[in-house]
């Protein structure tokens, strides 16, 4: 398989045996997608962010979701948010149409953000119910980032823990071996390092 380039593009697609839907969820999960994307694993790919719309490759979708709270717009760009944390997400019938097929969904986000955590969790308790296969791999934030976010996390753990295929990675232990490089850098080779221990175990792979 050719997995030994983080920036395989050119490389031929990984042929999966079964259909795998990935699904970024929020900032963190949409550059997730991205970079397994970019090594070369075959599949469908969408992102459902409140964000703009990236400068991402064509193949992968884009699902806008907006967060609740108050903006500030200013000649359509976002100057200000201030999300409202105490309002329950809502999966819009859009969001769920995505989930119609019966492929293996994988759902990648970072927990401590409004749409990632709570996107993660309305998901999960969705396609259980929908009896459908996934799996859920998020991270989990810095010891740096700020309380509240750490927080969101930490409960967003004990939710997520009781779903069979959850695996969550922690930044913090990443600064050690990678801590030297760019941010950019940085957050492929953890994208790199997920794909390797987690996800392609969970996907067969024509050779």
């Amino acid at each position: 398989m050719l997995l030994n380039n983080t920036n395989s593009q050119s490389n031929q697609k990984l042929q999966t045996l079964i259909p795998v839907h990935f699904i970024g969820l929020g900032g963190a999960g949409s550059n997730m997608i991205k970079s397994i994307f970019d090594i070369g694993v075959k599949g469908k790919y969408t992102y459902i962010s409140d964000f703009k719309k990236l400068n991402f490759e064509k193949e992968i979708e884009f699902m806008p979701y907006v967060s609740p709270g108050k903006r500030i717009i200013k000649n359509n760009i976002e100057i200000y948010k201030e999300v409202d944390y105490n309002k329950n997400l809502v999966l819009t019938d859009s969001i769920k149409k995505i989930f119609l097929s019966n492929n293996l969904f994988i759902l990648l986000s970072g927990l401590g953000g409004y749409t990632g955590t709570f996107m993660t969790e309305k998901l999960s308790e969705f396609l259980v119910y929908k009896k459908k296969e996934f799996v859920v791999i998020s991270t989990l934030p810095f010891s740096f980032e700020d309380t509240e976010r750490k927080f969101i996390a930490e409960k967003s753990i004990k939710i997520l823990q009781k779903l069979e295929n959850f695996y969550s990675f922690e930044l913090e232990n990443y600064k050690k071996e990678f801590g030297n490089l760019k941010l950019d850098s940085f957050f492929e080779k953890i994208h790199y390092d997920i794909l390797i221990t987690t996800i392609l175990p969970k996907i067969q792979f024509l050779k």
